[in-house]
């Protein structure tokens, strides 16, 4: 029955076992057929398979009905935005980080000033006096009584930390704490309160500390992969998110750490490439991550789950929350969670000229969105870049005969006409990319790199009077390495040789004078700018002020710039330092690209902000 009938082969009374061999016939007693041992094994082997099968159908079944149920299961609401209220509309040029303490919204507004509004919208007012000049707000205490800040006296990349109470009164100083303040040339909030308001978290250089509110218990809590700005402390105080800059690059990245210093990471490694997120904040519940994320040139808010339950259909990819056509940028929310306040803005520049006659600025080529305007040396053409896009541009003086030069993602800056008009030197920066010099034909082509294998940074091109050479300098706002580390160099167009300038160490900023014999630059805090006399090969110092911007006259008996804090354009002139005041301004907003430029005359050129940059509260529904 087991094995079938007997083949022929075998003797009668005999069978086959399943291996081949020839058993012996079995043995019939009174109590019926007894089956040997070998077939009992073979009958629990069998018995045995069927249990296993049966149990993988089972788990089929299980698995399959687990998964039914899963699709059957109204999926948890992703968060969404429900509406959106515009809090300000006066219309001043605004800037983060935005601060709320349940009542107010605070925010920069003509930097380095600072406003308030109320949650609800209405009129912008300042808030109560600090008596610390030049006041940058980093964060306010969880109980919305003190403000943490820093003092910008300069461009320097670090600042003392300052306490100061909300409602007015004398600010302390946090020990002797010095903080990061710019992070890639923009204000960096490097600070914040822990929620019981025991410990503030602050970046200095490329780490990460934590002290007592007096400044005292200081603790390195981790080295990071750039410089940090942006920190916030998880709602129990067990993480902290901060945001990372690499000054090479200009990528900003989201990270994570422990409150002890352990576990950090990268948050969304290779969701953007390169990375272009910042500025996560938590809400009250600690269930998202609300951050901002730049792509295709636009700057939209998102949101991070950070935890779901069996059938909530984890996912550790954002949601964005944002669509434009706006950017919206330095989110806070409100103490309840239920709105998210963040800074909208349209960036738009105007280009103006200062007309002598009537001392006033007008608009020039009717006020275009332009910035870094160079005019050649015969003044009949300029080249520019388009604001926002970043794209270099040549037309004649009045605008006509336009050609673009360079095109996405190649952004250009600090554009420079070759003395014979056939070639443009301009800073290229690519995503993902430290900045470089290119050169680019006035007729157009592929543009091309000055120093093809070399990786460091470049900036400031400036051609020589005949042309065979251009120096430039380092980033002004990288880490130096080294203190031998020179800054400013000089480059042999026909033999790629580069040549640093003696002396030079720790400069920024050279601007070669278009005679030839003098060059300009200034230390890394803008303080004391010095002048290199390339006959004597000494330099001396040239003004006692912090300057910005500067620009030799055509005639290089002059340079011309912004004294910081001074809200006016200056110029001084060689022979003897006088310093004379040419344009006031007064009253007007902050340039936008950070840009001072001469046309032929010597008159001052500007980008003003004209720019939409109000607060909006926005109305969402979290998970």
């Amino acid at each position: 029955l087991l094995y079938g009938s007997a083949s022929s082969a075998v003797p009668s009374g005999e069978f086959t076992s399943p291996d081949g061999g020839v058993k012996p016939p079995l043995q019939s007693t009174s109590s019926g057929t007894q089956h040997s041992s070998s077939d009992t094994q073979i009958i629990a082997d069998m018995a045995r398979r069927h249990r296993k099968g049966l149990a993988a159908v089972l788990l089929i079944l299980l698995a399959a009905g687990g998964y039914a149920i899963y699709r059957l299961m109204p999926a948890v609401p992703a968060p969404r935005v429900t509406g959106i209220v515009q809090l300000t509309n006066d219309g001043q040029a605004k800037n983060g980080p935005l601060l709320t303490d349940g009542s107010r919204v605070y925010f920069g507004e003509r930097f380095p000033g600072w406003a308030q509004v109320s949650v609800r919208g209405g009129q912008v007012a300042p808030p109560a006096p600090i008596s610390i000049p030049n006041a940058f707000l980093m964060d306010i205490s969880p109980d919305g009584s003190e403000f943490l800040l820093t003092q910008l006296t300069s461009l320097a990349p670090l600042a003392p930390l300052w306490i100061a109470p909300v409602l007015g009164g004398s600010p302390r100083r946090v020990g002797n704490l010095m903080v990061n303040s710019f992070a890639g040339g923009l204000l960096s909030q490097s600070t914040a309160w822990s929620p019981d308001m025991q410990q503030i978290a602050f970046a200095r250089g490329n780490d990460l500390y934590t002290a007592g509110p007096d400044g005292s218990g200081v603790k390195k809590l981790a080295s990071l992969p750039g410089r940090g700005f942006a920190i916030h402390w998880s709602p129990d105080g067990s993480r902290l998110d901060l945001s990372v800059l690499d000054t090479k690059t200009s990528a900003e990245s989201l990270w994570e750490l422990r409150a002890n210093g352990t576990n950090l990471h990268q948050l969304l490694p290779g969701w953007n490439s390169p990375p272009a997120e910042c500025c996560g904040v938590w809400t009250p519940d600690g269930k998202n991550l609300v951050f901002q994320a730049t792509r295709h040139g636009l700057t939209s808010l998102w949101a991070l789950p950070q935890s779901a339950d069996l059938f909530g259909r984890p996912s550790d990819r954002p949601i964005q929350l944002t669509t434009g056509p706006m950017s919206m940028e330095s989110p806070v929310l409100s103490r309840d969670g239920r709105k998210i306040f963040a800074l909208g803005i349209q960036p738009r520049g105007k280009l103006v000229r200062y007309d002598e006659q009537s001392k006033s600025f007008v608009p020039y080529l009717g006020g275009a969105s332009i910035s870094h305007v160079n005019f050649s040396k015969d003044g009949q053409w300029i080249a520019y870049v388009f604001y926002p896009e970043g794209n270099l541009w040549r037309s004649k003086a009045d605008g006509s005969d336009k050609l673009q030069l360079t095109y996405s993602p190649l952004q250009a800056v600090m554009p420079r006409w070759s003395p014979d008009g056939k070639q443009i030197a301009f800073v290229g920066l690519k995503p993902g990319e430290s900045a470089k010099i290119y050169l680019v034909s006035a007729d157009g082509g592929e543009p091309e790199r000055v120093l093809p294998h070399d990786t460091a940074e470049k900036y400031d091109p400036v051609w020589s009077p005949n042309g065979n050479r251009l120096l430039f300098s380092r980033n002004p706002f990288a880490d130096v390495s080294s203190p031998q580390e020179r800054d400013i160099e000089i480059v042999d167009l026909k033999a790629r040789k580069v040549t640093p300038v003696p002396g030079s160490d720790g400069l920024i900023s050279g601007r070669w004078s278009p005679d030839g014999r003098y060059l300009v630059a200034m230390p890394r805090d803008s303080a004391r700018p010095m002048l290199f006399d390339f006959k004597t090969e000494k330099w001396r110092h040239l003004i006692e002020m912090r300057i910005s911007y500067p620009n030799w006259s055509r005639d290089s008996k002059y340079v011309y710039f912004m004294g910081l804090g001074s809200a006016a354009i200056d110029r001084v002139r060689i022979s003897d330092g006088k310093v004379e005041k040419i344009a006031s301004l007064a009253g007007m907003a902050s340039t936008y690209s950070g840009w001072l430029g001469l046309a032929p005359g010597d008159s001052p050129m500007i980008s003003l902000n004209a720019s939409i940059d109000e607060i909006y509260a926005i109305d969402w529904t979290a998970r």
